[in-house]
């Protein structure tokens, strides 16, 4: 079983290991990464700025889950469905961005689906496993409250 890491480290990751994510998605090593991290691209509503974050993935057909803390302001930009543009295993794809904040149902199976496929990263969201790996639905309650889901649907 994974340690549970503390509530108030939870989805924290140090500026440094996204700019070396950044660099690795980028370059001809992106194999390392990429099968569970993209780069997620997209215009600042107000700046207009390009912004560019890496992200953990789940694939569920042509739609990628991904998840981000409430505190953080980014994902504002991608309310009511935003055009980007994906990193993914080494191609550049478009797609439609949509963050869900106030949707706790939609949080928490989205979040469940994530974990069964990345279990890993159940520690980083404060999520423990059952002796069957499967995620802890109450610890998943209680992480997606603090969750934003970032589900990017991928263009043909």
């Amino acid at each position: 079983m994974i340690p549970v890491v503390s509530q108030e480290d939870t989805f924290a990751v140090p500026g440094i290991a996204n700019t070396i994510a950044m660099s690795i998605l980028r370059s001809p090593l992106h194999g390392l990464l990429s099968h569970n991290t993209l780069l997620l691209s997209f215009q600042g509503r107000k700046s207009g700025k390009t912004y560019t974050i890496p992200l953990r993935y789940a694939q569920e057909g042509d739609t990628l889950l991904c998840f981000t803390r409430r505190g953080n302001t980014w994902w504002k930009n991608l309310r009511g469905g935003t055009p980007v543009t994906v990193d993914l295993k080494g191609r550049s794809l478009p797609g439609t961005a949509s963050a869900v904040a106030d949707d706790q149902g939609t949080i928490e199976r989205e979040m469940y689906t994530f974990l069964l496929k990345l279990p890993r990263d159940a520690a980083y969201k404060g999520v423990r496993l059952n002796p069957d790996d499967t995620p802890n639905s109450t610890d998943i309650a209680r992480s997606a409250q603090s969750a934003v889901l970032v589900s990017i649907r991928l263009k043909a």
